[in-house]
């Protein structure tokens, strides 16, 4: 899910960076934040958070 970032405080889960106030981050089920770019792949192959290994939910069609 894309979340817009609104306080300060508030980093990425990878690669620790600051998100800017009004930027838009990914926010897990598990509710870690991260940078797109920062995710994307690993989330592909492993279907699941990098931080906590949370199980992402699949559509079967």
């Amino acid at each position: 899910m894309m979340v817009t970032v609104l306080g300060e405080g508030i980093d990425c889960s990878i690669c620790l960076s600051n998100f800017k106030i009004g930027e838009e981050a990914k926010e897990m089920f598990c509710e870690h934040r991260f940078h797109s770019i920062c995710n994307d792949r690993s989330l592909r192959i492993n279907g699941s958070c990098s931080i906590c290994r949370y199980k992402m939910l699949v559509n079967e069609q």
